[in-house]
């Protein structure tokens, strides 16, 4: 039986040692270091200004192909795709046709974003189409 006034010899050696405490403190900062400045711009670079500039009319590009994904996502639903993706696709293409044109005109700079609304807005009308011819085929061929 062992003592509990002993420590335990586990067979692995003497029991290290307690760490040394640290120093206190860090001393002073070095020469050349003032105090430290709050939240602030960064030097050498410019703030950002909300009014009218070059990004308004990166609008279009942007609304093209988010209408142009929506319409490709609801093409599929039956008599609904009438109401949501057939006319999100045509204003897609509308916006995608302007959006590059502002682009090219170098008045926006999002062609690339303009260009997949305007091909998901002809993707989508394409697949409203099919879908409609699919949908007449069917109630056709059942007697409806």
């Amino acid at each position: 039986m062992t003592d509990p006034n002993q420590p335990e010899n586990s067979g692995w050696g003497q029991p290290s040692p307690p760490p040394p405490h640290p120093q206190q403190g860090y001393g002073p900062p070095p020469p050349g270091y003032g105090p430290p400045q709050g939240y602030g711009q960064p030097p050498g670079y410019q703030p950002y200004s909300y009014g009218m500039g070059g990004a308004a009319e990166d609008s279009k590009g942007h609304a093209a192909m988010v209408m142009g994904i929506i319409a490709c996502c609801t093409f599929w639903i039956p008599f609904l795709y009438l109401v949501t993706a057939v006319p999100l696709s045509i204003l897609a293409i509308v916006f995608g046709t302007k959006g590059k044109r502002l682009a090219d005109q170098g008045r926006a700079s999002n062609r690339g974003q303009a260009q997949a609304g305007f091909i998901c807005g002809i993707v989508a009308l394409a697949l409203c189409v099919l879908s409609g011819v699919v949908g007449v085929l069917i109630a056709s061929s059942s007697g409806y």
